[in-house]
């Protein structure tokens, strides 16, 4: 296993879990941001399928720039460009 510091992370990407969803939305968002990780994805699970939340480090806190729900395609530009729809994702 390799370890990175935070200045090597250009993206971080949670999936919640029922046990982890409090802390995904509260308390990691504030602690990405502090390490200066550029973007942050949370991943929801819903009952229609995932949902994605995206963040965009702005003057040192998060921005959501986007909420991306099944059958919805989404065109990320950062921290680099990527299309993403979360239908078509496994659950």
């Amino acid at each position: 296993m390799t370890w990175r510091g935070a200045k090597d992370v250009a993206l971080a990407v949670e999936i919640e879990s029922p046990a982890s969803r409090r802390f995904d939305r509260r308390d990691k968002p504030d602690l990405h941001a502090e390490a200066g990780i550029p973007a942050y994805w949370r991943v929801e699970r819903h009952p229609e399928g995932p949902h994605l939340h995206a963040y965009e480090l702005v003057d040192g806190e998060y921005v959501h720039v986007a909420w991306v729900r099944p059958g919805v395609a989404w065109q990320a530009t950062s921290p680099y460009p990527v299309v993403l729809e979360p239908g078509t994702w496994a659950t």
